[in-house]
């Protein structure tokens, strides 16, 4: 028997591996080299990417704890609730409830209020006694106080500045000249307040040229007109019109604090109403992030000195 030729093997071969119509592509076979031959094999399946899990489901929060009956959220919750119903349907039951939950936020003011005024009495720093005196017998060494300091503070600004006071036609301003007279420079024993503290002070006519220029710069709308000169630091309108002493002096010290002239020791004397206030800057600094409690403690340091 002959033997098939070895053209013939290999198109057998051929011809169960693949249909006869079908030929090898190079997306279906990759070439390489081996043992000397150079062959064919298959390319690789492609990777099919792994299925995406579907996301878990986030576990829902709890129930939102409830506040503790009658405590101050309960009540700050449940008592217009309570009202609502008393009020729209007024039966005895309704009304003793709202009544009684009334009576427990009451109770609780009055247990605070007791508390608040235990922690007062024995904290220096939260007695507002101890800044301003509230007890009468006191009241009038405070007063007296005040109006030394008051004294003190328009004396040293006279030394720094003079006052103006633009005054008008007396038919025009028929209370200009007693104005002048009476409040800024005074009648006998009875001195004015630019007399009384040792103010340079200068009349200005808005009739004459310069005090025209001087009213028109100033912006003045009415006379008589007070002004306080600092130089060089420039004016500063104490008032438009007519004042008591008093006023006046009030409305000077006010002008000298707003042009800076006046040192802290004689600010104080000034108002000791801020004896002890705390500053913007005093009260910054604290990290936000902070507990209330630990706030509050930071801030008790700060204000006694510890911190």
């Amino acid at each position: 028997m002959r033997r098939s030729s070895p053209s013939f093997l290999l198109g057998v071969l051929s011809s169960l591996a693949l249909p006869a119509f079908a030929q090898p592509t190079e997306s279906q076979f990759q070439p390489f080299r081996g043992d000397g031959y150079y062959w064919y094999k298959k390319a690789p399946e492609p990777v099919q990417p792994s299925p995406v899990k579907p996301k878990e489901k986030e576990a829902s929060p709890g129930p939102k704890a409830l506040p503790k009956p009658l405590s101050q959220a309960w009540l700050r919750e449940n008592l217009p609730k309570l009202l609502d119903a008393a009020v729209d349907s007024p039966t005895p039951e309704n009304v003793s409830n709202y009544m009684y939950a009334q009576r427990v936020l009451l109770d609780k003011s009055q247990n605070f209020s007791e508390k608040v005024r235990d922690v007062v009495a024995t904290d220096p720093f939260l007695d507002e006694n101890n800044r301003v005196p509230i007890a009468q017998f006191a009241q009038p060494d405070f007063a007296r106080s005040i109006k030394q300091g008051q004294d003190e503070v328009l004396r040293y600004l006279a030394g720094k500045a003079g006052i103006w006071v633009f005054v008008d036609d007396p038919a025009r301003c028929g209370a200009c000249e007693g104005y002048v007279r009476d409040i800024l420079v005074g009648t006998g024993s009875a001195k004015g307040v630019a007399t009384q503290h040792g103010f340079n002070l200068r009349k200005i006519d808005v009739r004459t040229e310069a005090g025209r220029t001087a009213a028109k710069r100033l912006n003045l709308k009415v006379t008589p007109t007070t002004v306080l000169v600092v130089p060089p630091s420039g004016f500063f309108l104490v008032s438009q019109g007519l004042m008591s002493q008093s006023q006046l002096a009030e409305r000077l010290m006010i002008a000298s604090r707003a042009s800076g002239q006046l040192p802290k020791g004689l600010l104080d004397k000034v108002n000791p109403y801020n004896k002890g206030v705390l500053t913007p800057n005093e009260m910054g600094g604290i990290e936000s992030s902070a507990e209330p409690s630990d706030v509050m403690k930071t801030l008790r340091q700060r204000i006694r000195g510890e911190k």
